[in-house]
């Protein structure tokens, strides 16, 4: 299921701009003709171009997740953590 995933997004990339592959470009294209020849481009940029901007605010969203977590753990960790009582600290003279 995955890969019918993959291969679709690279086939929509390879029609729109005429690349192929990541990375490194591809041995041949996975959507358009062989007759189109060796891809010479890669498909890295074009991503970056159409989902740059939308992946910013997940980004923003995991962040401040993460901000908030960190603060629940502090608070939890301060109720879980054993005090000693003011006694012993009287007795130690």
């Amino acid at each position: 299921m995955a890969i019918d995933t993959g291969i679709k997004i690279m086939t929509y990339f390879e029609e729109k701009y005429e690349c192929s592959g990541v990375c490194t470009p591809a041995l041949f294209y996975y959507g358009l003709s062989l007759s189109d020849g060796i891809p010479t481009t890669t498909c890295l940029s074009y991503m970056k171009e159409e989902v740059g901007d939308s992946m910013m605010y997940l980004g923003v969203t995991g962040i401040i997740t993460g901000i908030t977590m960190f603060l629940i753990w502090i608070c939890q960790y301060a109720l879980w953590r054993k005090y000693d009582d003011k006694e012993q600290f009287d007795n130690r003279n």
